[in-house]
C-alpha cells in the first residue's frame, strides 16, 4: 500500500477507498475489501430488518393498547349491569315484600 496516512478516526469507507485506489493493494486486500463490502449489506438488511420489526412492535403496542380501552370500557358496562341489576333485585324484594303484606 502507499504511504497514505490512516489513523484510529479513519473510517471504513475511507479506509476502503484508499485501498481500491491503491494500485499496490494486494489480492488478499482486495479480498478483505470484498468481505467488508459484504458485511456491510448484510449489516444494512438486518438494520432494515430491525427497522420492519420495530415498527411492527409499534403497531402491535397500538393495537394492545386500543385492546386495553375496549376492556376498560366493557369492564364500566359490567359494572353498570351488575349495579343495575342488583337496583332491580332490591325492587322486585321489596314487592315481594309489599305483596305479602298485603
Amino acid at each position: 500500500m502507499s504511504n497514505t496516512y490512516i489513523n484510529f478516526n479513519t473510517t471504513l469507507a475511507e479506509l476502503i477507498n484508499i485501498i481500491e485506489l491503491d494500485p499496490n493493494a494486494t489480492t488478499r486486500e482486495r479480498a478483505l475489501i470484498e468481505r467488508m463490502d459484504g458485511r456491510k449489506d448484510e449489516v444494512e438488511e438486518k438494520e432494515a430488518e430491525i427497522d420492519r420489526l420495530e415498527g411492527r412492535v409499534s403497531e402491535l403496542e397500538k393495537e394492545v393498547n386500543e385492546m386495553e380501552d375496549d376492556m376498560s370500557t366493557l369492564e364500566t358496562e359490567r359494572d353498570a349491569l351488575k349495579d343495575t341489576v342488583n337496583e332491580l333485585e332490591c325492587e322486585l324484594e321489596q314487592l315481594k315484600t309489599a305483596q305479602s303484606e298485603a
